[in-house]
């Protein structure tokens, strides 16, 4: 029997195609994740959460309480903390529209969530003294200002400025401006702090908190618009401006130095896929 002779050409086709099938399966999976994302407004960013927000930047803060300047001043900020962003939908509304979402750290060295006999005798001395509920997170508050000094407790003239004051309980309150700024709001849904998460989900109480490894944070949810969410996200990036915190009062920590390079997001994977992609096809 004369022996089979193998399509050389055939197989040779086969070998050819199967990085650009992985590349293909890997794109898939790359944008499967990208339009998958769902986030739980809940005031912290969990490490389940953290794949949802596929961006983060550094940038300059300060603490904008009184006297205290630990941290610097908008003149002269000292340390960086990240912003971090995502657009996707809520965990409690799968089929409900997508928003977009914004989460603003704290590090953990400047605020973190003890409060009661939660604190240690060293947390005691780093605040300067012990913190009862309202003490501790009783007027925070986050804003973006610009350069000039607008801000402060200067909403209409503020590009940004958020509450969430959690001394009411576990309910809260939140904002942004209120109606007679709504220009400034950037299509501003709802936030909530780090404070009203640990109430919500029983990692303390109003009596006593003892979350030393989480830091304060404020987390935002906004219309979905492309225009209007850069525009929120250039006050920093582009016009130069500055985190403001209303943290009353401040730990006193040195900050760990963060870095100014993003992290690669799902846009820069996607991006390395097709230039494998056109490689081999040369």
């Amino acid at each position: 029997m004369t022996p089979t002779t193998p399509n050389t050409h055939l197989c040779a086709r086969k070998r050819a195609l199967r990085p650009l099938e992985i590349v293909a399966a890997l794109i898939g999976a790359l944008i499967t994740i990208a339009t998958a994302q769902t986030f739980n407004l809940d005031g912290y960013k969990t490490a389940g959460e953290a794949s949802s927000y596929t961006n983060k930047q550094a940038f300059l803060f300060y603490n904008g309480h009184g006297s205290q300047d630990v941290y610097g001043t908008l003149e002269n900020p000292v340390y960086q903390t990240y912003v971090h962003w995502g657009q996707g939908k809520l965990t409690s509304e799968p089929l409900g529209p997508d928003y977009f979402f914004m989460y603003v750290e704290t590090p953990i060295e400047v605020k973190n969530m003890v409060w009661g006999d939660g604190m240690t005798a060293e947390e005691v001395s780093q605040y300067g003294k012990q913190l009862d509920y309202g003490g501790a997170v009783g007027s925070e508050y986050m804003a973006f200002v610009l350069p000039s000094g607008d801000g402060g407790d200067n909403p209409e003239s503020y590009p940004f400025w958020s509450y969430t004051d959690p001394s009411y309980g576990a309910d809260g309150e939140s904002g942004s401006y209120g109606s007679e700024w709504s220009s400034y709001t950037y299509g501003f849904i709802d936030a909530k702090n780090t404070a009203e998460y640990i109430l919500e989900n029983g990692l303390g109480t109003e009596s006593s908190s003892a979350n030393h490894d989480i830091g304060m944070g404020f987390e935002y949810q906004f219309e979905l618009n492309d225009s209007e969410n850069n525009a929120l996200l250039d006050i920093l990036r582009v016009q130069g401006g500055v985190i403001e915190y209303h943290l009353s009062p401040e730990r006193g920590g040195t900050p760990t130095q963060v870095s100014v390079v993003p992290e690669p997001s799902v846009t820069l994977l996607l991006a390395g896929a097709m230039s494998m992609l056109l490689r081999r096809r040369r």
